[in-house]
């Protein structure tokens, strides 16, 4: 999907287990990336992480 249709409204419907959340933080992610602003609702807290950056991913920032 273009990055240019990410800039509307949007909902991901289904049943439990059936992927929805792994599809959002993909879409999240993509959005992201491409510069596209995401405003993020999280009431059960499932991405929670998605808010989370460490640049290069180096293992400095999680040593007390």
């Amino acid at each position: 999907m273009p990055s240019q249709h990410l800039v509307t409204h949007g909902a991901i419907l289904g049943m439990t287990d059936s992927g929805k959340t792994g599809l959002l933080m993909v879409l999240i992610e993509e959005a992201l990336q491409a510069g596209v602003p995401v405003l993020m609702l999280n009431v059960k807290g499932d991405l929670s992480n998605l808010a989370l950056a460490f640049v290069g991913h180096a293992p400095a920032p999680f040593v007390p």
